[in-house]
């Protein structure tokens, strides 16, 4: 196409504005309606195939049937001849001026281009029309507010970073977009893999999650979206929320392994390096064992006479009373500091059965995807096959992998919070240092 070509003999096209794989937009006049008008058409190359064809023509059907101020309308659609003779579709929508909110947004002034993007979508999912390639390009903000072009077109989706695991059209998809572009708008990535922002709060961040949950049906619906995100603009900014306190009796977690398992939601889990201790040494990141102290008896006491004996009175005639000669004070019991190394290869291997255990534990109580439980399953095995072949093994990189794919897993909604929980601390606790008793504390078999 080039400029000056009449569509339908009534759209006169101006100049260019965009080309995808498959179409072509273009700024043209209206010389019935006397107005500018967008209007869309399939490469001439990809309208000979009937398949292709078939979907733009029907994807234009279903968008003109849509009707709300957050969704640009479609004017018209049809086939027009092209140069060779053969049909080409196009379809035309409103011209819409304004910017793309492609980052830069602040967190309520995303929160409030989303509020109305999810409108929209709630109401094409209504009539029962997906959008199909949902990101920011498809979302202008002009004078009168947001409005999402590009309803149905028929077309393969754009870019596949907002496509869901399923890679199917529809309503879920469509939340799932939504999510992606949520989690770009207020932490500046697609998929996030620290802690919660501080002015992000623990509402959005869960909708965030559960937008981006593995399975279609574990995702909210436009409406739900709109309700949450509609409640969280009305809501103060946020605190950061405080880290929990450690559990009674458990080392604190080493920084060296520092995971964050939500892309917004808060769930921090982690895992420690291996250490290479020197015995009675503190290893670096860890607290240093309680000290096992040797038993002793109560310190020896004077002896007190009883009440119902007198006290003898001094008399005049008698010699003043000797001093009572006091006993030297008892020497603080000695401590004793158990040595610390790092786990051998049988107790890696118990360890990592525990891991196993907690998988197995979430696969059978549906907390696991059962693919997911049977990757990480494999990992683990696999990992303990080495360990007891005796074969070299880095332990740190096994381990940190084996984090990774829990938190990556948890992000796309394969697990939930908890069992992740579960997982990320038994894989803690594989590494942890050995104490090792004196040989004066050991006892005898």
């Amino acid at each position: 196409m080039r400029p000056g070509v009449r569509i339908a003999a009534r759209y006169r096209l101006e100049r260019r504005l965009g080309e995808g794989g498959k179409t072509e937009v273009w700024q043209a006049a209206d010389e019935v309606g006397g107005r500018r008008v967008a209007i869309r058409l399939l490469h001439p190359g990809r309208a000979a195939d009937p398949v292709v064809r078939g979907g733009f023509r029907s994807g234009a059907r279903a968008a003109a049937g849509l009707t709300h101020p957050r969704i640009a309308a479609v004017l018209d659609h049809g086939e027009a001849d092209g140069v060779d003779g053969r049909p080409i579709p196009y379809r035309v929508t409103e011209f819409l001026e304004g910017r793309m909110p492609e980052g830069g947004l602040a967190g309520r002034e995303a929160i409030a281009v989303l509020v109305q993007v999810a409108e929209a979508l709630a109401a094409a999912h209504e009539a029962g029309v997906a959008h199909g390639d949902l990101r920011p390009a498809k979302v202008v903000l002009g004078e009168d507010g947001v409005k999402v072009r590009d309803f149905a077109l028929g077309t393969e989706p754009a870019d596949p970073a907002y496509l869901p695991p399923e890679r199917q059209i529809g309503p879920a998809a469509d939340v799932y977009a939504l999510g992606v572009m949520l989690s770009e708008a207020l932490t500046g990535e697609r998929n996030p893999d620290g802690r919660r922002p501080p002015h992000v709060s623990l509402e959005v961040a869960e909708l965030c999650r559960r937008c981006q949950a593995y399975e279609p049906d574990q995702r909210p619906t436009a409406h739900e979206v709109r309700s949450v995100l509609i409640g969280a603009a009305a809501e103060p900014e946020p605190s950061p929320e405080p880290p929990p306190p450690p559990s009674p009796g458990r080392m604190p977690i080493g920084p060296a392994r520092m995971l964050a398992l939500t892309t917004v939601v808060g769930l921090v889990a982690a895992a420690t390096l291996t250490v290479v201790t020197v015995p009675g040494a503190e290893p670096p990141g860890r607290r240093a064992a309680p000290p096992l102290a040797t038993p002793s008896g109560p310190p020896p006491s004077a002896s007190v006479p009883p009440s119902g004996s007198p006290s003898p009175s001094p008399s005049s005639g008698s010699p003043s009373p000797e001093p009572i000669p006091t006993s030297p004070s008892p020497s603080p019991p000695s401590v004793v500091t158990p040595a610390l190394r790092p786990p051998d290869r049988a107790t890696l291997v118990h360890r990592l059965s525990r891991v196993r255990e907690a998988i197995e534990a979430g696969r059978q109580y549906g907390e696991i995807h059962p693919q997911v439980a049977a990757e990480l399953d494999a990992l683990v095995t696999d990992f303990q096959g080495e360990l007891a072949a005796h074969r070299p093994v880095a332990v740190e990189q096994r381990l940190d992998l084996l984090c990774t794919k829990v938190a990556e897993r948890y992000r796309a909604g394969a697990m939930t919070r908890s069992r992740a929980r579960e997982i990320l601390h038994a894989l803690d606790a594989v590494d942890d240092p050995v104490h090792v008793a004196p040989a004066s504390l050991r006892i005898p078999f």
